[in-house]
């Protein structure tokens, strides 16, 4: 299904999990990459933040599939 096919309501919900969970994401992989660059921080944590960013990205991409796919069977 299309976004253009959703209701108001479900476009609303896309729009705010892709709000919270791919900007929280990107967010969090920026901020391991700037602080991987300074010496206190250490490289172990820098990748941790980086896959809990993307694991953020991919439950974000879950939960708007799900919207998709409950709105297609109704």
């Amino acid at each position: 299904m299309k976004f253009s096919g959703l209701s108001s309501g479900n476009k609303a919900l896309v729009i705010v999990n892709i709000l919270i969970f791919a900007g929280y994401g990107l967010f969090t992989i920026v901020d391991s990459i700037v602080g991987m660059s300074r010496d206190e921080t250490g490289a172990f944590l820098g990748i941790l933040k980086i896959v809990f960013g993307v694991l953020m990205i991919g439950v974000g991409a879950a939960n708007v599939y799900h919207i998709m796919k409950q709105t297609r069977n109704v």
